[in-house]
C-alpha cells in the first residue's frame, strides 16, 4: 500500500519535471533556430577572443573558429546601431566598430550562412587608393581597370578607398555568372576611436570579400558614388576581371 501511495505521489511530479524541461527545451530551441538576426562572426586572430555587443558578453570564439550570434532583444527601433568588441583573455580590444543599421543590413544579407571574418587580415588582392581615383578621373573618365588569376574556391580581397564621412560608397553590380560571388563587406575608418560612428568619420575604405565559385572568366564592376540625396553618381568605376581557373 505504502508502495502504491508513493507512486501515485511521485508520478505527478515526475510529469510537471517532464514538462518543465521540454518548455524549457523548445524556448531554446525557438530562442537559436528562429532568429530572425544573425551575425555570424569568423576569428582571425591567433588567439581566443570573446565577443561582445553593446558592451554585452555574448561567448568566445577559439582562434581559426568562427560562431553564429543572435541578435534578438538587441537591436530595437531606438537602438539600431550594434558596437561590436573582440577582446582577448586579458580584456585588451582587439577589434571594435560600430555598425549602423544600413551597414549591419548589408553585412547580415553578404555573410548569410558564411562567418563575417574579424582580424588580422593578409594583404588584399587588389587596392583602390584616393590617387587612384583622381589619376582616373583626371585621364580615364573614373574608370580603373584591374585584373587578378584565382582558383575556384578562393576567397579574395578587394580594397577601395572611400571618403565614409562624406557620404560615399561603392556599390556592386551582380553580372558575374555564378562564376564569383560577394562575401563579405566592411567599412573602416583608420585611426579613429573604436566607437566613432561612421557618418561623422572622415576618409577610410571598403574592404569586400569574394568568393571564387567556377571556372570561367568575369568581370566585376563596382562603381563609387554619393549617398545623399542628389548626390553625384558614378564619380568612379571599377573593372575588375577576374579569371577564375
Amino acid at each position: 500500500m505504502n508502495k502504491v501511495l508513493k507512486i501515485v505521489l511521485i508520478t505527478p511530479l515526475v510529469l510537471i519535471c517532464i514538462f518543465v524541461l521540454v518548455g524549457v527545451g523548445y524556448c531554446t530551441y525557438r530562442t537559436v533556430t528562429h532568429c530572425d538576426e544573425i551575425f555570424n562572426v569568423g576569428n582571425d586572430f591567433n588567439e581566443p577572443v570573446t565577443v561582445y555587443f553593446e558592451g554585452r558578453k555574448m561567448g568566445e570564439i577559439d582562434a581559426g573558429q568562427s560562431k553564429i550570434f543572435c541578435l534578438q532583444n538587441i537591436l530595437t527601433k531606438t537602438n539600431s546601431d550594434l558596437l561590436v568588441e573582440l577582446k582577448s583573455n586579458s580584456s585588451e580590444i582587439l577589434f571594435s566598430n560600430l555598425y549602423t543599421y544600413e551597414e549591419l543590413t548589408e553585412v547580415l544579407e553578404s555573410v548569410t550562412g558564411k562567418p563575417y571574418w574579424i582580424g588580422e587580415e593578409a594583404e588584399p588582392d587588389v587596392i583602390v587608393t584616393q590617387e587612384d581615383l583622381e589619376q582616373a578621373a583626371a585621364t580615364n573618365n573614373g574608370i580603373i581597370f584591374r585584373q587578378i588569376t584565382v582558383r575556384s574556391g578562393d576567397l579574395f580581397t578587394i580594397s577601395l578607398y572611400a571618403h565614409l564621412g562624406a557620404g560615399m560608397r561603392w556599390s556592386y553590380e551582380d553580372d558575374t555568372k555564378g562564376v564569383v560571388r560577394p562575401d563579405s563587406i566592411r567599412r573602416l575608418i583608420p585611426d579613429a576611436p573604436p566607437s566613432t560612428p561612421i557618418i561623422v568619420g572622415g576618409p577610410g575604405k571598403e574592404v569586400w570579400k569574394f568568393r571564387a565559385l567556377d571556372e570561367g572568366k568575369v568581370t566585376i564592376t563596382m562603381t563609387y558614388s554619393s549617398m545623399a540625396d542628389g548626390g553625384i553618381q558614378n564619380v568612379n568605376t571599377l573593372k575588375l576581371v577576374v579569371e577564375v581557373r
